[in-house]
Parts: C-alpha cells; structure tokens; sequence
C-alpha cells in the first residue's frame, strides 16, 4: 500500500496502537482470569454446600443448573439455609426482594448472584 506523504503518519498511529495494545491486554486478560477464577471458585463453595448439607444419597447427581426447590433438592427451610451460608460465607446481606428464583434456585443462579452482589472481588 502507498501512503505517500501520509505515511509517516500511519505509522506513527500504528506504532501508538501497538503500544496501547499491549499495555490493555495484560490487564483485560488478568482481569477476565480473576473473573473466572472468581466464578469457579463461587460455583465450587455452592455444589459442595448443596451436596455436605442436601444430598443424602452418595450417588446423587446435581446439574448446576438444576432447580434445587423443583427438584427436592431443597425445600423453604434450605432456601434459609442457603442464605445463611452466602450471608455468613461472602459477608454479603440477601435482601427480602432478593430471595427469588433467579437468585437461588440453581447452583449457577446463585454463582451469578454472587458475582452480581460482590463487584469489589471482580475488580
């Protein structure tokens, strides 16, 4: 390509856009990392406390996105329960609004609402 007199100006938004570039990548990609470090790490905590305190049988599946109340893994009692683990494990505070399905009913409901509720981690 011929850029004649302009050419020195390309290459000096080029060489600008190379040096942005690698100074934004490392950050975005460590950013990204810890988020999903972050969510593995959310997704983990929840499954083991569903299974230490709900799943009964050794041979007991859990899809993470299994409705825990449809399935009986959970009932009205363990829906407190839960909460009671998020609040005392995240040090977050579930508001009453808060306590719908698509905050708690699934182990990846739950990851997502921890996400939502701990921005701070993300950062």
């Amino acid at each position: 390509m011929n850029l004649g007199k302009h050419s020195g100006l390309y290459s000096k938004v080029k060489s600008a856009t190379m040096r942005a570039a690698s100074l934004q990548a490392p950050d975005t990609l460590s950013l990204l990392g810890r988020l999903c470090l972050m969510t593995e790490r959310f997704t983990a905590a929840v499954r083991e406390f569903i299974s230490e305190n709900f799943l009964f049988r050794a041979d007991a599946e859990l899809d993470n996105d299994q409705s825990l109340l449809e399935s009986g893994v959970i009932d009205s009692t363990g829906v407190l329960e839960v909460i009671a683990f998020l609040e005392q494990t995240y040090g977050i505070s579930v508001a009453d609004e808060e306590i719908i399905p698509e905050n708690l009913d699934s182990i990846n409901n739950m990851t997502r609402y921890l996400a939502a509720k701990l921005p701070a981690a993300s950062a």
